[in-house]
């Protein structure tokens, strides 16, 4: 059986009009065999009718009178015997002299007897072919008297029927050639739509939404024509926008900020998003993705579960929550959201307000405890009076600088802070610059080197640059000692003006360096506790001269001293 619909529309066509076309040959043989010797069979019934009514009157034996032989030749055109009254041939036509004498079987003599005609189509004993026999009693007054029997040989009629049979097969045939090649077309025409049908469906199932099923002229596979336009319009739309959704949500997946991870129901991960890859390190057998399944499934429902995990010098908040659909959990999601920034920035405004809080405390208690003792007369003398004073005036200073400090950092971070561009003669404004560090190393025991080979002007904020100066001079003093060297350098081309600030201090240690720029970062706090030092000074520094569009940079070893390198470009 061909599994094809093509092949099976065509061979139950086929297999119709063979059956058909062998049926009706047969049937047509049949019944023409059947007409032409039913035909045959009453014409020798009335010729021996006609005889058997001719001898009604006259008595048959042995030797027939002329009269009856040419009645029987007139009639006849066919073999025939005469049987007498006892069931003997007493007559026949010449080839049929053999017979004359011999009986008739008792059995169809008795039939005869009874009036009744004998019809045959077989070889009767007395012939050796196949004949046509019929036999007709001659009757007298009721009483069977003979028999009149004309036969004709098969013969012909069996070649008359081969030919019959031989233009009713190949009438049949080329039937059913032209029946084959119908069969063809229909089966063809048939299929041809459903194989297009067929084609577009596979198309459909590999994601190829092009093509239309064209009409046919046939209702039904028209209908189903349709019916599949429309459904691949339809899923075209759909799959459209659901890419288009899939692509929204990844994008807005993988942009996050916060870390995403989409668990499946037998809990492997389905997405994961670079934020959330990043923060699990992820692999498949993270202890802190599994912690974070967990609490997922521990929502079991739409509830949201929150919980932080701590991980190494992170920590992260888990924002988790089963996905249900149709009463039944399919799968979970976790956001992760680091918020080590967030607790690292508590702890530094924490940090901040302990450290300005100190800041702000010791020389304010300097200030009281000096003031009292004026005011109460431990100091007893103009001498003792004028240092306690100058200590006092000391830490007023020093709290000023810090609120200077405090306010410059706050108004860089509100992006407040301007600049007050001048074109400052830099020869002149170095010597004003230094002049009071000059005479504090000059008291401190410390050599102080200028080499300033600059003869044109710089185009800069005097104050912001004196800041930046004096925070750096502060910390090359405070940590400098006695026989030591600080100094400044200035070099100037038509591009840029380079200023160093050097000392042969104690160095910053090289694990310090990252953090020098850091706000309230401290190297030494013995140091800057000594010399009342914030931890705000480097970092103000670099605000400042990023804003004049410069660049700063450090070099130091440890025990052989610092270099800040401070570049400035000429802005026109």
């Amino acid at each position: 059986m061909p599994k094809s619909l093509w092949g099976r529309l065509f061979g139950s066509y086929l297999v119709v009009v063979l059956l058909t076309v062998s049926v009706s040959g047969f049937l047509i043989a049949y019944l023409v065999e059947n007409v032409v010797v039913g035909q045959r069979l009453r014409d020798l019934s009335r010729q021996a009718s006609r005889i058997a009514l001719s001898f009604g009157t006259e008595d048959l034996g042995f030797n027939m009178s002329l009269r009856q032989w040419a009645l029987l030749r007139q009639v006849v055109d066919e073999d025939f015997w005469v049987v007498n009254d006892e069931g003997v041939i007493v007559a026949s036509s010449a080839p049929m002299a053999r017979l004359v004498g011999r009986a008739l079987p008792v059995e169809e003599w008795r039939k005869l007897g009874r009036g009744e005609a004998i019809v045959l189509r077989q070889t009767h004993h007395l012939l050796q072919a196949p004949y046509l026999l019929v036999g007709i009693p001659v009757v007298q007054r009721n009483i069977t008297i003979g028999a009149i029997y004309i036969h004709s040989p098969l013969a012909g009629i069996d070649q008359a029927m081969a030919e019959v049979r031989r233009t009713i097969a190949l009438s049949g045939l080329a039937g059913v050639l032209g029946a084959l090649l119908l069969s063809f077309w229909l089966a063809k025409g048939m299929t041809a739509p459903l194989g297009a049908l067929a084609m577009a469906t596979t198309r459909l199932s590999r994601g190829d939404y092009t093509g239309s099923i064209l009409p046919t002229g046939i209702a039904e596979i028209d209908s189903l024509g349709d019916g599949f336009n429309a459904l691949r319009h339809n899923l075209a739309t759909a799959v459209t926008e659901l890419a288009q959704e899939k692509e929204q949500a990844h994008g807005i997946l993988q942009n996050m900020t916060e870390g995403v991870v989409l668990f499946g129901a037998d809990g492997a991960v389905l997405q994961i998003n670079p934020v959330a890859r990043e923060l699990l390190k992820y692999n498949q057998s993270s202890l802190e993705l599994s912690r974070a399944l967990r609490l997922a499934w521990s929502s079991q429902g739409s509830e949201q579960v929150e919980e932080e995990l701590k991980l190494g010098e992170r920590t992260l908040l888990v924002r988790a929550s089963s996905l249900v659909s149709r009463e039944k959990v399919w799968g979970a999601v976790a956001v992760l959201i680091d918020i080590s920034s967030r607790q690292e920035l508590e702890d530094a405004r924490r940090g901040f307000v302990a450290i300005v809080s100190h800041e702000l405390r010791t020389p304010l208690a300097h200030i009281q405890g000096y003031i009292e003792a004026v005011l109460d007369g431990v100091a007893v003398d103009e001498k003792a009076k004028s240092e306690y004073l100058r200590v006092a005036l000391s830490e007023t200073l020093r709290l000023g600088r810090i609120s200077q400090d405090l306010l410059t950092l706050a108004q860089s971070d509100a992006r407040t802070l301007s600049l007050r561009r001048l074109p400052l003669p830099l020869m002149n404004y170095i010597e004003e610059v230094v002049t009071p560090w000059r005479r504090l190393a000059e008291k401190n025991g410390i050599t102080f080197v200028e080499s300033v080979y600059a003869t044109g002007s710089l185009l800069a904020d005097p104050d912001r640059m004196k800041q930046v100066l004096d925070n750096l001079f502060e910390n090359a003093f405070a940590y400098t000692s006695a026989g030591h060297e600080v100094g400044i350098s200035v070099e100037q081309d038509e591009r840029q003006t380079v200023i160093i600030v050097h000392d042969t201090g104690c160095g910053i240690p090289p694990e310090s360096l990252p953090h020098i720029w850091e706000r309230f970062y401290r190297s030494d706090s013995s140091r800057t506790r000594l010399h009342g030092g914030s931890g705000l000074g480097l970092a103000i520094v670099k605000e400042l001269i990023e804003l004049h569009k410069g660049k700063i940079s450090v070099a130091s070893e440890t025990g052989r001293g610092t270099r800040f390198i401070i570049t400035l470009p000429h802005l026109a």
